[in-house]
């Protein structure tokens, strides 16, 4: 009975993962906070490199925001920049940002990769009005348009991850407040498939990290709570 259900729950999990994948594929705007999310993500490299003096450090985005976030949506992206460099004309991280159409940097530092800019012809994107519809957005922009969606869509991989890891959470929560099998399975599909969950977590925010470390929090709580009563 233990390995059907302890089964049944990994299929569920799987399950949800797709599901969440594929509802996020066809989120069709996106918002001001995956801009800052993902245009921030090249702290990942500086943190992997102990570059703490680096001068993005300390410039306006280097303090704005907590860099949990940042740090996480780097470390997903930089995985596609490693694989996809030697076929483009980005050679570090913040080029391929830049190459992407969405970096948050300020001035000064922008102005150091002027010369790349002039190599690729880019020009600015009108992020000014929020939310963006994809479809609208490549008809204005093109071929960047398309690239910026590629990225939000790539991006968005790590809230589908982090949400549906939530599942298993919420599930052992139930489990130990009521020792219900049933009950736990079924609230925490309820939870899962809420419209606030479908509607902002699957999109590339901090919200659904910082949700699922709180649950985590909640969960090991009560563990420890039980442990010692």
């Amino acid at each position: 009975m233990f390995s059907l259900n302890r089964g049944l729950i990994f299929f569920t999990f799987l399950l949800i993962f797709f599901t969440y994948f594929i509802i996020s594929r066809g989120l069709s705007f996106f918002y001001s906070d995956e801009h800052g999310c993902i245009g921030r993500s090249h702290y990942f490299k500086l943190l992997v490199e102990r570059d703490f003096k680096n001068p993005f450090f300390i410039d306006f985005y280097g303090f704005d925001q907590p860099k949990l976030g940042n740090y996480l949506y780097g470390s997903l992206l930089y995985v596609d920049y490693l694989l996809s460099k030697n076929s483009n004309n980005y050679s570090d991280f913040v080029e391929y940002l830049i190459y992407h159409g969405i970096i948050e940097i300020d001035y000064e530092n922008y102005k150091k990769y002027s010369d790349f800019i002039k190599k690729i012809g880019y020009s600015p994107i009108d992020y000014s009005q929020y939310p963006i519809e994809f479809e609208n957005f490549i008809d204005t922009y093109g071929e960047k348009g398309r690239r910026v969606v590629e990225l939000i869509k790539k991006a968005r991989l790590l809230s589908v991850l982090f949400s549906s890891l939530n599942f298993l959470v919420v599930f052992y929560l139930y489990r130990k407040i009521t020792n219900s099998l049933w009950f736990s399975y079924c609230g925490a599909l309820f939870y899962s498939f809420n419209n606030l969950i479908i509607k902002y977590n699957l999109r590339a925010f901090s919200e659904p990290i910082f949700i699922f470390l709180f649950n985590v929090f909640i969960l090991v709580f009560l563990q420890l709570y039980n442990s010692i009563g």
